[in-house]
């Protein structure tokens, strides 16, 4: 008779068999909430950089100075 492949899923412990199943999916969901923060991050400085750049053109230009004292 020929020999019967055994599904993990159903033989063994059953903790051992969550924890096996578990893992991956908690590294998955780990590695998603980490790159949604990343994207924030990007996100907030692109916004930070545009706002800056859109209140002040001229410095970005480099034509905006200002002497030692402050004045323009």
């Amino acid at each position: 008779m020929p020999k019967t492949a055994s599904n993990m899923f159903l033989e063994g412990p059953l903790g051992s068999i969550y924890v096996r199943t578990a893992l991956p999916i908690i590294f998955v969901m780990g590695m998603n909430g980490l790159l949604a923060v990343a994207d924030a991050l990007f996100l907030g400085l692109t916004l930070v950089v545009l706002a800056a750049n859109a209140r002040h053109p001229s410095r970005r230009l480099g034509l905006y100075r200002t002497d030692p004292e402050g004045r323009r």
